[in-house]
């Protein structure tokens, strides 16, 4: 792309890598990036919000809420705006790292196995990523992600990283979380 890609994350699944015992923890943790070019940017933005509103009566596209009907009606519409989907599927009960036991490491190194492909591929670029747990560690994160992954340079001063909500702050998140969400439901064994 010659033009700034925008760049929305979200993730399925939890960081809980005791599969089996634990209840509700998913099999498979998944990150999927929605990637749309600048010039279809405000496309991707209006079709959004039609979908909100023919879908969800104006309410966030969840994947949580979406039956498959509704879901395979919104793919094929999300078709009309140009876009990319890249997604990070991971077999929790293939880690055998007793690291990755703790959340924040977990998300940490996960995120800049992911992050890393797009640092390479788009010269400018905005990311945003949906909230996930408290300021403290959104915090530890950017920094982490700027300090390992990247940050601004004087030859690719076009590189941005956010923690947005994707109610209000940032509704493109929402179709990451659609995709993901939809990968989700292939690979984690409590949700086929």
């Amino acid at each position: 792309m010659n033009t700034k890609a925008f760049i929305y994350f979200d993730e399925f699944g939890n960081s809980h890598l005791d599969t089996e015992s634990k209840k509700g923890t998913f099999s498979h943790f998944i990150y999927t990036a929605f990637v749309t070019d600048g010039k279809d940017w405000e496309k991707a933005k209006d079709n959004r919000e039609e979908l909100s509103k023919k879908y969800r009566q104006g309410s966030p596209l969840k994947s949580s809420k979406l039956n498959i009907d509704n879901r395979l009606a919104i793919i094929s519409k999300i078709k009309e705006v140009p876009f990319a989907i890249f997604s990070l599927v991971i077999d929790k009960r293939k880690i055998d790292n007793k690291n990755l036991e703790d959340k924040t490491v977990f998300y940490k190194f996960f995120q800049r196995l992911f992050l890393t492909q797009f640092v390479e591929k788009y010269e400018s670029f905005e990311i945003y990523f949906d909230k996930l747990g408290g300021q403290e560690f959104q915090n530890s994160l950017r920094n982490y992600i700027s300090n390992r992954v990247f940050s601004p340079t004087l030859f690719n001063p076009d590189r941005k990283y956010v923690i947005a909500d994707d109610k209000c702050e940032e509704p493109l998140i929402q179709l990451a979380d659609l995709f993901s969400g939809s990968v989700g439901k292939i690979y984690c064994t409590s949700h086929k």
